[in-house]
């Protein structure tokens, strides 16, 4: 490997440092196929205690088969010994190789290989390097395939776990930064915490069409993030929000409800499969989180049992399952299970942990040693005599039992829901974080080619308890504000609130006993329950809201109950089919297409188009931007009545906005969430005369599709522009605590 560096690029590397990067080991790098030896036959022998070359039939799993049933035990026996060769023989020795260059390893150790041959087991792999790394267009976008991974780092307390996002088949300049949002909702509910774009190509190349090099071509594989595409122009805004949702989910440990014993060689694509570890959806819908963790986690120094948890200064779990009924059922076969790995689990049975036993127990192990079978199936019926060993029939039975050991989820939403959660704890500053993802529609039909946008599935809006004690804080990765919530109950250790998410959306709260850990006071008293829409932090008071006037109750945290007259609030206003301004940039080459090429055809003009809407539709709708691509700004007016007081307020939804957006009120700019197109225009709004204004950019694929016969040919035509419905909804609002006493 260093024939390929010259003097002057390792001393750039010594003092730059950063990754190596092993790309799509599965896939690129022929796992499947290589033995990573040429002493198979002796490394086999010496590993297993007999010999592979007499059973070489029986690594042809669609030829052969053997009438004792022994093919099976010795295809894992094989892919054991594999997968530790290729740890031992190449990961190892590149993690130290780097070492040389002030680097470290970073690899795509994703287990989807050649949809069916099995490879490393993944969680393994996901603990011997530094920073594991995922692929989203393996994975589908399916959650439950990036835990294996993330249970890894939650065991070893490795905060870097990436993700290569966002490959969509034939998407190229069609892929959308919210596509990209909703996509990294689901990686962050499963585990990741860092975000990598698949494909920053170079400006141009000699033989490319505008506009520039690709390296997939212009209706190909995956995107062309960059300034040539229009919506790059809010690309700080983007990744600032991607950052802070990556800061949170760093700190301090990964606090996972309960783990899941997982033994696997076999990770088939669920893009192609639909493959869910654990095929049941309602321990997720419950509201419990879970990890999977191999024989190597069980073995790490912090896997022991405290106060009835496992790895308790870790992840904390809360119960151990074994589960017979998870996929893929073979390689090995999940009625498996070494004697070592039952042993340990009778030990944390004994020592008080809570264990569920799914469908049936382990009845024989996994390689080829039917010898010790019997002495499993005498450890495992001494684990099922075991006063804190439970069994149930399937997955769907397990949350109603983990319910009745008295086992809650850290975030519990009382009754099934569709919000995902991922908890981080830090035990230093006192502290948890919660994210939350309001689960879409799961694996639609044509995923990963299908764009997420518009988001799918349905808002909701429900109480969640959430484990922990002090204040909760929102987290507002879109505008990086800090604000505490001061509506909720505190009891127990715990803390209960109402969380609401539109579509696709996700939110962070921080839960702190620290004061000052937010750099924002949270005030003395809050609200525990009120008949009002919501209470909220205004200024250096607390008050309530509701979109229709009357009097309104609320009791605060001292006990005391207090009342809030709200006198008068305007209709809402629909700004749909009012008169829009448009100032629009129409983006074409500047250079006659498909006769330029270099950096002259990478060039770009923006033709201007200014048009006047009586009604918002999308852009294809338009002639004067039917086919065109770029930003546009679309402004209007409208009036609020002359006695709008700072105790009033509104909420303006957008409705839907393709792609990327800002919003300015009043020459102000407005913070607002890109996936629900709300925001609330409260400290923005004045009597009388105001004006908004939205800034759109969009891809570049309808200008392209008329230029470029691949590009048009895939067919797709995307409903650019402010689409709406734009509804402002005023709200009035009644002071019921004030820093003040006023």
């Amino acid at each position: 490997m260093e024939k390929g560096l010259s003097p002057e690029v390792k001393e750039l590397l010594k003092a730059n440092g950063g990754d190596f990067f092993y790309d799509s080991h599965s896939s690129d790098r022929g796992s499947p196929d290589d033995l990573w030896t040429n002493r198979m036959a002796e490394e086999f022998s010496s590993r297993r205690h007999y010999s592979l070359l007499p059973n070489l039939p029986a690594l042809f799993r669609e030829i052969f088969d053997f009438n004792d049933g022994s093919a099976a035990r010795i295809r894992n026996d094989f892919y054991a010994v594999r997968g530790d060769i290729w740890l031992e023989k190449q990961i190892a020795p590149l993690r130290q190789w780097v070492r040389k260059y002030n680097s470290v390893l970073r690899v795509q150790v994703e287990g989807e290989a050649n949809m069916t041959i099995p490879i490393t087991d993944m969680v393994a792999a996901a603990a011997a390097v530094d920073r594991p790394e995922h692929e989203s267009l393996f994975v589908g976008d399916e959650i439950d395939n990036y835990l294996p991974m993330a249970s890894a780092n939650h065991m070893t307390g490795n905060p870097w776990y990436s993700t290569e996002c966002c490959a969509a088949f034939g998407k190229s300049y069609a892929q959308t930064f919210q596509d990209t949002v909703i996509r990294m909702h689901r990686s962050f509910a499963g585990g990741i915490t860092r975000l990598v774009y698949h494909v920053y190509p170079y400006h141009d190349g000699a033989a490319w069409k505008w506009p520039g090099y690709h390296n997939f071509g212009p209706a190909g594989f995956s995107n062309a993030w960059g300034p040539r595409e229009p919506y790059w122009v809010d690309a700080r805004l983007y990744n600032d929000y991607f950052a802070r949702i990556q800061q949170a989910l760093t700190q301090g440990d990964a606090k996972t409800d309960v783990a899941v014993y997982m033994q696997n060689y076999l990770y088939p694509p669920s893009q192609v499969y639909k493959t869910r570890h654990w095929g049941d959806t309602r321990l997720s819908e419950a509201g419990y989180t879970r990890d999977y963790l191999n024989p190597d986690m069980l073995n790490l120094p912090n896997a022991t049992v405290a106060v009835k948890r496992l790895a308790a200064n870790g992840p904390a779990y809360k119960a151990l399952i074994v589960d017979s009924e998870q996929s893929p059922p073979t390689d090995p076969v999940k009625t498996s299970m070494p004697i070592a790995v039952a042993r340990k689990i009778l030990g944390y049975a004994r020592a008080g942990l809570p264990v569920i036993v799914v469908g049936a127990p382990p009845d024989r192990t996994p390689g080829n040693t039917p010898e010790a079978d019997r002495a499993l199936e005498t450890v495992i019926a001494d684990l099922l005599a075991e006063h804190s060993v439970s069994r149930v029939a399937h997955e769907a039975d397990v949350p109603d039992k983990l319910r009745s050991l008295g086992i809650r989820p850290a975030a519990d939403p009382g009754q099934p829901s569709s919000l995902l959660s991922i908890r981080r704890r830090d035990d230093a500053a006192r502290t948890d974080y919660y994210f939350f993802y309001n689960q879409g529609i799961v694996s639609p039909p044509d995923e990963p080619g299908t764009l997420f946008e518009p988001a799918t599935g349905q808002p909701v809006e429900r109480e969640v308890s959430l484990e922990g004690r002090g204040r909760p804080y929102l987290l507002d990765p879109w505008s990086g504000k800090i604000t505490p919530i001061v509506q909720f109950t505190s009891s127990g250790g715990r803390v209960t609130l109402r969380i609401r998410l539109s579509r696709d959306n996700a939110v962070l709260i921080g839960l702190t006993e620290d004061p000052n850990r937010f750099g924002v006071a949270a005030p003395a008293a809050y609200v525990t329950k009120t008949d009002a829409t919501e209470a909220v932090m205004d200024q250096d008071r607390i008050v309530i809201r509701a979109p229709r006037a009357g009097t309104y109750n609320a009791t605060l945290s001292t006990g005391r109950s207090v009342r809030g007259a709200i006198a008068s609030v305007p209709a809402p206003i629909d700004l749909t089919r009012v008169t829009w301004h448009v100032a629009a940039e129409d983006w074409q080459p500047a250079n006659p297409y498909a006769t330029t090429f270099g950096p002259a055809a990478a060039e770009t003009r923006k033709a201007r188009v200014a048009i006047d809407l009586s009604e918002l539709k999308p852009w294809p709708e338009i002639p004067e931007l039917q086919n065109a691509s770029g930003l546009a700004t679309y402004s209007t007016d409208f009036d609020l009545p002359s006695d709008w007081s700072t105790l009033m307020g509104a909420r303006l939804s957008l409705g839907e906005v393709f792609d990327s957006f800002t919003l300015t009120v009043n020459g102000q700019a407005v913070p607002i969430d890109q996936i629900g197109a709300e925001a609330d225009l409260g400290p923005y709004l004045k009597a009388g005369r105001n004006t908004i204004a939205v800034r759109v950019a969009t891809t570049l694929n309808n200008r392209l599709a008329k230029l470029d016969d691949d590009v048009a040919n895939r067919g797709l035509v995307q409903p650019y522009g402010l689409v709406g419905p734009v509804v402002l909804t005023p709200y009035g609002q009644a002071v019921v605590w004030s820093q003040t006493g006023r």
